[in-house]
């Protein structure tokens, strides 16, 4: 027969594993919703900076084009 303080701890010692568990869980779900929302972002900004370079190349080539037919009008 076990003395009440041993089994008193082993319980002890299970419900202290029982809610690290639901916390390591928890904590977990968090990390991962976290990290899915960083790399949402990062796409986005990509995303945004990728349309944005394109923008800028596209003014870039017409402003060539417009100064290229310009100097064709001048000869």
């Amino acid at each position: 027969m076990q003395s009440p303080s041993v089994h008193h701890s082993t319980c002890y010692m299970d419900c202290i594993h029982a809610s690290q568990r639901m916390l390591r869980k928890r904590w977990g779900r968090e990390q991962l919703r976290t990290q899915q929302e960083q790399q949402l972002q990062t796409q986005q900004e990509q995303q945004l900076r990728t349309q944005q370079e394109q923008q800028l190349r596209t003014q870039q080539e017409q402003q060539l084009q417009t100064q290229q037919s310009r100097m064709r009008n001048q000869d």
